[in-house]
């Protein structure tokens, strides 16, 4: 079943007809209708309009003569021409079929109808710009396609729909080697997309990355590469040790369950944190019970190296201050529902090595905060330091 989400008349106005304004299309495609929304911009600026919905009642009111209207599933549908104005808003379930969501299929399809030079103006949700499985598309779109811009929606601009959504602008015509896009946070260059390959199209992914990466130049570094990082194995009524148990920063240990015999255990001074959730990036933590535990499937541990709780702490603040100046933008995959952080991605990512600001002053007092178990106060001394850190190097 497909699920339509109704397009908001404002979002519309503001992303869409600067685009088509001052410009007139032969054929136009609206391969999903639904309220006619994405056609309120084109101001009649058009000689053949082609529109498809697969709910008969809601094709009613366009029953014009210079409309070609169809009942039915534009998937199914074959048709014979191509278009230099495609607007498309896809139905969206997050759900595949024959390997592919049907947001993917809609998006394809619209691609191959797409005439050369028209343009394209799509509503995507993260599952398409941002999602693991819908790579291929993204790496498609972007060898053969010309992006014009890609811009975040507001946040909850479909209801009862979680997932962010992108308004990208696109033409059918060969891309530059080089060359940029506007975006709601700046203009981008297609390379910060290439860097990444993941190929996110997220604008704020990008820009984080940019920013990031520009800090990283101006420290050393280190990746966790050869660390044995693992994934716990038990779900979570077989575990002691699962996301509902711990925030952020720290783990200790309250009302254990049983000592279980089997499954992947964390010892004293480990760090963990959580693969998925919506601030999974936020919640690298170290452990500080005395007992080792068995971790559930959606917990991820870093092994400590040794029992000098001093070089732990280092690593876990210096993972933390990096994911502060941006380094989450280059591990951490932004889904349709809730983040996920693929463990290759982590091990992977470069961080940046604060020895010159962290004395072993500001080691101790970050640990004392720890085990006041203040989040905020935590929160607050990581702020601090990203502050002092950035005055240091100009970027403030």
């Amino acid at each position: 079943m497909h699920f339509f989400h109704p397009t908001p008349l404002d979002i519309v106005e503001q992303f869409i007809a600067s685009t088509t304004k001052g410009k007139y299309f032969s054929r136009v495609l609206e391969p999903c209708v639904g309220n006619g929304a994405l056609l309120t911009s084109l101001e009649n600026n058009f000689d053949k309009l082609t529109i498809i919905d697969i709910d008969i009642d809601k094709l009613k009111g366009f029953l014009n003569e210079n409309y070609n209207v169809y009942a039915g599933d534009f998937l199914d549908i074959q048709l014979n021409e191509k278009f230099d104005l495609i607007l498309c808003n896809p139905p969206f379930n997050n759900k595949s079929i024959s390997g592919l969501s049907i947001e993917e299929q809609f998006l394809s399809k619209c691609l191959n109808l797409l005439e050369h030079e028209g343009y394209g103006i799509f509503i995507l949700p993260s599952s398409i710009v941002n999602g693991t499985k819908a790579k291929k598309i993204r790496k498609y779109l972007i060898k053969y396609f010309t992006i014009l811009s890609i811009n975040i929606l507001p946040k909850n601009s479909f209801s009862k729909i979680e997932s962010h959504f992108y308004i990208i602008t696109l033409q059918n015509i060969k891309p530059l080697k080089k060359y940029t896009f506007a975006t709601n946070m700046g203009e981008m260059c297609i390379q910060d997309i290439l860097i990444n390959d993941h190929l996110p199209l997220n604008p704020k992914i990008l820009f984080n990355s940019k920013n990031y990466n520009k800090i990283l130049n101006s420290f050393p570094s280190f990746n966790l590469s050869k660390e044995p990082i693992f994934r716990g194995t038990t779900q979570k009524n077989q575990s002691q040790v699962h996301t509902t148990h711990f925030s952020s920063h720290f783990f200790c240990p309250k009302n254990v369950l049983p000592y279980i015999k089997n499954g992947k255990t964390i010892k004293k001074y480990d760090l963990i944190y959580k693969r998925v959730g919506r601030n999974c990036h936020n919640s690298f933590s170290i452990y500080l019970g005395q007992e080792s535990l068995v971790v559930s499937d959606c917990v991820v541990v870093i092994p400590s190296n040794s029992d000098n709780y001093f070089n732990n702490l280092i690593l876990l603040l210096n993972i933390r201050l990096s994911i502060l100046l941006g380094a989450s933008c280059n591990f951490m995959i932004d889904g349709s529902g809730a983040n996920y952080i693929p463990l290759v991605k982590l091990k992977n990512t470069e961080f940046i090595n604060f020895k010159d600001f962290l004395s072993k002053k500001t080691i101790e007092d970050y640990y004392f905060l720890l085990l006041e178990n203040n989040i905020n106060n935590l929160l607050i001394f990581e702020n601090r330091l990203k502050s002092t850190i950035l005055t240091k190097i100009g970027t403030k």
